[in-house]
């Protein structure tokens, strides 16, 4: 059953949101338009459908270092081990991620979270726009 969690981006809309991360930092930072509180009447196992692509606004010169990023949607502002980890080779990034959870009964809130940890040394604080963002949810009965 398709759970009430669709969030997507309209065609040649974005960046609708942007947003700003100082690496070097683990510090999880909630990706603009990703927050969504949805209900289930009962408990269920839940698989989670998440891609988002990110633009860097401010890039730098050609040559410049590149981050390492992990992206992990977290539910109930706990983290649900469903994430990936990819590095940056341009002026941007994308995630494409799939998982199963197992929820309880009641209210939940899910929204994706964006960090990075490594800098090469040069602490710089980057801004990304959203180019496309797509979640979708599923309980499995």
């Amino acid at each position: 059953h398709l759970l009430n969690v669709a969030i997507g981006m309209p065609k040649n809309s974005s960046p609708q949101s942007t947003f700003t991360l100082s690496p070097p930092s683990t510090l999880d930072v909630v990706i603009p338009g990703t927050q969504k509180t949805f209900s289930l009447d009962k408990p269920k196992t839940v698989f989670f459908n998440f891609t988002v692509a990110l633009g860097l606004i401010n890039f730098f010169s050609p040559g410049d270092y590149y981050h390492f990023y992990r992206c992990e949607l977290f539910i109930n502002n706990s983290p649900t081990q469903i994430f990936q980890v990819v590095q940056e080779h341009s002026k941007s990034i994308q995630f494409s991620m799939s998982g199963v959870y197992d929820l309880p009964a009641g209210t939940h809130t899910i929204e994706a979270r964006l960090s990075s940890w490594h800098d090469f040394g040069q602490a710089r604080n980057l801004k990304y726009g959203i180019l496309s963002l797509l979640l979708s949810a599923f309980s499995v009965d």
